[in-house]
């Protein structure tokens, strides 16, 4: 199993030494510069466990959606199927308008390399970004 977190404090692990019982693989990497750790608490509760540090986020972005895809692909999900679910009850997404973005995005709640991200709270409040102002 895969997996990636973030915010587990290294108080939590230890490093693994190469004089350590381990398999040969993880003696090799320790042996070339690699910090591999044991995460007591989870070995513990589930069993052996390594946890390394993310060399290369393109790489592991690759390598995970390598996986997901795969896995999806093996599924019975059918074409434009969802991949979700929805809870009964719950209010279902409303379009209000469809158009294509005019304006670039000012002031984002949040933003990394990835995605600038804005919420709006009224209508009023994002239709300039989607209309031109004379169609307001």
């Amino acid at each position: 199993m895969h997996g990636l977190l973030m915010g587990l404090p290294l108080s939590h692990l230890k490093l693994f030494e190469v004089q350590d019982h381990i398999p040969k693989r993880i003696k090799q990497l320790l042996e070339n510069g690699r910090f591999i750790y044991d995460w007591p608490a989870y070995a513990k509760a589930f069993g052996y466990v390594t946890v390394e540090p993310i060399i290369d986020r393109e790489r592991c972005a690759g390598y995970m959606s390598k996986y997901i895809t795969k896995e999806l692909l093996e599924t019975s999900i059918g074409l434009n199927a969802h991949v979700y679910y929805c809870s009964h009850g719950l209010q279902r997404a409303e379009e209000l308008y469809r158009g294509q973005v005019t304006q670039g995005l000012k002031d984002p709640d949040f933003e990394n390399d990835y995605v600038h991200i804005k919420t709006f709270r009224t209508v009023e409040e994002v239709l300039p970004y989607f209309c031109d102002k004379e169609e307001l």
